[in-house]
């Protein structure tokens, strides 16, 4: 399945995870990956952690402030917490076009504005078996909503990410 996704503009992730490298290196490459296929895309990548059931940033960080990286540290899993945090719970794209009136951000409305942030896309990253390892999530300065294309990217983000994970795990049990 993971051969369909492989092509000179991801190639190098794919050999960044055969080398062995560290999961957060091959998230950093994922997340500059699509920063080069989005126009004005700012991608993070948050992990869950199922003992807390919540997301907690991994990749990212650089483009937000201390105080937003905090508000990221500890998301909950919820239908009405944010774009991430409604992706994780219902394990779909979640598309937030304004997150100044999306009522899955009301509670972060403040810190959003100081931000400067309007829109966000949040595609939950699934295991093979349907478990949730994560989200991968672009914000915007502008109200945007994804092309179909833009949609593919995201797709094919998610799985590399969740074969990331999935590897590392192999590793770290072998």
């Amino acid at each position: 399945m993971a051969s369909q996704f492989i092509s000179k503009d991801n190639s190098h992730i794919f050999q960044l995870i055969s080398q062995g490298n560290k999961l957060k290196i091959v998230l950093e490459a994922i997340t500059a990956w699509l920063e080069n296929y989005i126009q004005d895309a700012i991608v993070s990548i948050m992990l869950y952690d199922p003992s807390i059931e919540k997301l907690h940033l991994i990749s990212g960080h650089q483009h937000f402030s201390p105080e937003y990286q905090e508000m990221l540290k500890a998301v909950i899993v919820h239908e009405k917490s944010g774009t991430c945090g409604s992706a994780a719970f219902h394990k779909h794209l979640v598309i937030s076009e304004n997150l100044i009136t999306d009522p899955k951000w009301s509670r972060q409305k403040d810190l959003v504005q100081k931000e400067k942030l309007t829109s966000c896309w949040s595609m939950p990253v699934l295991g093979t078996h349907g478990e949730l390892y994560g989200t991968f999530a672009t914000y915007y300065r502008t109200i945007r909503k994804p092309s179909d294309i833009e949609i593919n990217l995201l797709q094919r983000a998610a799985i590399l990410v969740s074969l990331a994970i999935e590897i590392d795990q192999e590793r770290k049990i072998g």
